[in-house]
């Protein structure tokens, strides 16, 4: 509930009464909604070979006291890394993994994924950052911003991806 809030209470007595002008009272809250949003990132592999696929789950907890409206999240992708596939949200713009959460209720957890495929060139450590806003004002700053750091494999003498695959021969990893 957001606005104002008016409590009122009224006294009865069996008792004659001289002035019945105080038997009434009322009092008016404001009510302000806040939420505690906080925003976690994790991948599903690491390391990983250069020009390979890596998945992130995106976790947004809203440990209330109120809901959360509106409720978006915003992705920095690493250099060189392109966006695959979403799922879990309403994804804003295909090219960048931002995505719209609507409502999150207060004391409830949403979870969603996106995945990505890491260029070729890419080397050492690439990082996924994400943040979220809501209109809903923040009930304890910090929290609303994470990242990841996923460590990217080459073959160092030529800054090569490294790639795997089954040779036919004898089915041994390659």
């Amino acid at each position: 509930m957001l606005g104002v809030m008016t409590v009122a209470a009224a006294a009865r007595t069996t008792t004659p009464e001289t002035s019945v002008s105080n038997n009434m009272a009322t009092e008016q809250t404001r009510v302000i909604e806040h939420a505690d949003l906080v925003i976690t990132i994790s991948d599903d592999a690491d390391p990983i070979p250069a020009g390979s696929l890596v998945t992130y789950t995106v976790t947004v907890t809203n440990r209330g006291p109120s809901d959360a409206r509106d409720v978006f999240v915003t992705d920095i992708l690493p250099p060189g890394a392109t966006l695959v596939a979403m799922s879990g949200c309403v994804a804003e713009d295909r090219s960048v993994p931002a995505c719209s959460l609507g409502t999150v209720l207060a004391s409830r957890t949403r979870q969603f994924t996106f995945a990505l495929r890491i260029g070729f060139h890419a080397a050492g450590i690439v990082n996924s950052s994400v943040a979220i806003a809501s209109s809903t004002a923040e009930a304890n700053p910090g929290g609303e911003s994470a990242s990841e750091d996923t460590t990217v494999i080459t073959d160092s003498a030529n800054n090569l991806p490294i790639l795997w695959g089954i040779d036919d021969d004898d089915g041994e990893l390659f």
